[in-house]
């Protein structure tokens, strides 16, 4: 289930445009001073995309942790749902109980909110410092 989320438009296109926002000029200077292309690649274009490829990742992680239909559709055995999943089935349709789902909103957000406080945040501020070069 993890693969398929990992590759998807968005994230090439965000990938792409940082990656387009770094100075051509660094890329010749490293081919000039002899870097082969994956040297390049590995030391200059990945270092200056960081804070993209983290943002790219907060994001990934956040439409994986709330999908509903892709594990409903993937999976079949019950030991293996998801949280979304798991909070859908804690629902009767006959008889309205708000304790339990409402709970497992609360204990589904949390993880979310870590990730983006500790590491969303720091990715975001370096990418809005990344065109505050003056020159």
């Amino acid at each position: 289930m993890l693969i398929p989320a990992l590759m998807n438009s968005f994230g090439i296109f965000l990938v792409r445009q940082v990656m387009s926002q770094v100075p051509r000029e660094l890329y010749e200077s490293a081919l000039i001073d002899g870097c082969g292309e994956l040297y390049l690649f590995s030391r200059i274009a990945v270092p200056l995309s960081v804070s993209g490829l983290g943002i790219l990742g907060v994001l990934n992680f956040m439409g994986c942790w709330n999908d509903f239909m892709t594990p409903l559709i993937y999976l079949n055995q019950e030991a293996m749902y998801t949280l979304p999943i798991g909070l859908m089935r804690l629902q009767n349709f006959y008889k309205v109980t708000y304790g339990a789902p409402l709970a497992g909103a609360f204990l589904s957000c949390v993880p979310v909110i870590i990730i983006l406080t500790v590491v969303g945040q720091k990715y975001f501020i370096r990418g809005l410092m990344a065109g505050a070069v003056k020159g």
